[in-house]
């Protein structure tokens, strides 16, 4: 009987190479799609997040200058707030405009004088504002205003509300 020599190979089959090649794309693919999900995931809460900060900083700005006013009331036209200053002597209107192709806020101001408004100016307030609605939430009589305002963003579904005292 002749033996048979068998020849050590060292290396690998193609169904070996094959199988780790299969199982590494499907790893990597995986990974792949968690870090581009992730990406997607922080990239809409840096937009949420901006716009939650943008509304804060509406509303201080609002309540500041409501509560250096002389009056504020809602106008009739378009649910809109306006406020006169301290003196009578100006009338502010707030207002959602387009600025440079993208919806903004911001203030119309006018002259008072003899009961006649004189348009003066308008003062841009933040960008990315569709629509803003303001409403007059009912108060006791030791308060002076209470207005509950509807924030909407650009590419955003939901309102943000917000309270001025």
């Amino acid at each position: 009987m002749d033996k048979i020599k068998r020849v050590q190979r060292n290396g690998f089959s193609l169904i070996e190479v094959l199988l780790a090649l299969s199982l590494t794309s499907i790893i990597v693919l995986s990974f792949t799609s968690i870090i581009f999900n992730c990406t997607k995931l922080y990239k809409k809460e840096m937009v949420n997040t901006e716009q939650i900060q943008k509304s804060i900083l509406l509303n201080s700005w609002l309540t500041e200058k409501i509560n250096c006013s002389g009056h504020a009331f809602i106008s009739e036209e378009g649910e809109k707030l306006s406020w006169l200053d301290e003196d009578n002597k100006y009338l502010y209107k707030l207002i959602t405009y387009n600025s440079q192709a993208e919806p903004a806020v911001g203030i119309d101001k006018y002259s008072l004088k003899n009961n006649v408004l004189k348009y003066i100016y308008k003062e841009p307030i933040m960008n990315g504002v569709v629509d803003i609605k303001v409403e007059e939430v009912p108060i006791g009589k030791n308060q002076n205003y209470l207005f509950r305002i509807f924030l909407q963003f650009q590419n955003s579904t939901k309102d943000f509300v917000s309270m001025i005292y």
